[in-house]
């Protein structure tokens, strides 16, 4: 066998780095590569492929090993068994496509020789008969609904639910995004069996259960959403930019409060706000992409619209049925000569305090939130 080498070799494979840019390839399966050869063109002969992870010089052995027989005029072609890789057993080699190209795929069968298009064929040699894009892991994003905006139990509900309570329109709104990674899996049973038994690292959600929604995505411009059903899956549309990024402030507290025909009193950002409401609400709300917030929606007999208030924090509400006015006056101090000065500043809960005490010495009674 003659030793001169006139071809390439790139071996790409987790932990490998870059030659051009030096960043480190992650992207694989477990115990998969993409080893393959460039140059056997000169010979008219389909270029090779190694996709079981071996290591980097038994991968150089064996390409180099069909490129110098190539070179030396043997012609290899698909469904051909080959001896000489390995003493007691032959390799085998099948045509697959490599980066838009036809190639010839060394595929090594397991330690009791079986192939991987047999049943009985061991992982990872199971992997040689993948095509190219199923080598990598799978991109995907895991949604689930937010407890503390799931004011109509959406959660946990099947897909018949959502055909008939909302027209088959999965609710991306109340979804958060729990997940967004690769993960070494094939097809959307494989996500579910990790996300319930094999969680990825540094994973803090729920287990995988029925109204999660799995984005997985081919590329940047196309992806699949399957929504987990109480059995199986079912594909779906998803309007996944309105869902929130994984939420950093859950407290899980989804309590409304609704109240009706009442005085309401509370700290906004203009300080010491009063509404006389119709209809009162407390509820949770999106305050950011990342956080939860609380939302107070006051509704006037006057007006079309409900005026909102939103905050970071619970806030605290004095509701009471009195409708007299309360005396502002009462949160400043008299320093004289027509002087005054708040007791507390304008955005301190004190000041609710001092309406608690005019409402109590004057028998109303009132509601703390």
């Amino acid at each position: 066998m003659g030793n001169k080498v006139d071809w390439i070799i790139h071996y790409v494979a987790n932990g490998v780095k870059c030659d051009v840019c030096s960043k480190e390839e992650n992207s694989f399966r477990e115990y998969a590569c993409n080893a393959h050869t460039h140059g056997m063109e000169k010979y008219n002969h389909k270029d090779f492929q190694l996709v079981l992870a071996v290591s980097q010089q038994e991968a150089m052995r064996i390409l180099n090993t069909f490129g110098l027989w190539v070179q030396e005029g043997r012609r290899f072609s698909a469904g051909e068994y080959v001896e000489g890789i390995y003493e007691d057993c032959p390799v085998r080699l099948d045509e697959f496509e490599e980066s838009g190209r036809k190639v010839l795929r060394v595929i090594i069968p397991d330690k009791h020789n079986v192939f991987p298009d047999d049943s009985k064929c061991e992982y990872p040699y199971t992997l040689q008969k993948l095509p190219e894009d199923k080598l990598y892991k799978m991109k995907i994003h895991l949604y689930q609904i937010i407890p503390e905006l799931d004011r109509k139990h959406h959660m946990f509900q099947n897909w018949n639910h959502v055909k008939t309570e909302l027209d088959g329109k999965v609710p991306a709104e109340i979804y958060e995004d729990v997940f967004s990674g690769d993960i070494d899996a094939e097809n959307i049973e494989d996500i579910f069996r990790i996300f319930n038994v094999e969680f990825p690292k540094n994973y803090r959600g729920r287990s995988m259960s029925v109204s999660d929604v799995a984005e997985i995505v081919h590329s940047p411009n196309k992806s699949e959403f399957f929504y987990c059903d109480s059995t199986g899956f079912e594909k779906i549309s998803f309007e996944k930019n309105k869902t929130m990024a994984q939420i950093q402030n859950h407290n899980f507290d989804s309590d409304i409060k609704i109240r009706d025909n009442v005085m309401a009193y509370f700290i906004s950002n203009d300080g010491l706000t009063s509404i006389s409401c119709e209809k009162f609400v407390l509820q949770r709300c999106k305050y950011s992409q990342s956080q939860l917030g609380y939302e107070i929606e006051c509704q006037a007999s006057n007006d079309a619209e409900p005026k909102r208030f939103h905050f970071l924090e619970k806030p605290p509400v004095v509701l009471t049925k009195c409708r007299e006015k309360f005396p502002r006056e009462l949160l400043y101090t008299d320093l004289g000569s027509e002087s005054s000065v708040m007791r507390y500043g304008a955005h301190s809960v004190e000041n609710l305090g001092i309406v608690c005490t005019w409402l109590g010495r004057h028998g109303f009674e009132f509601e703390n939130l």
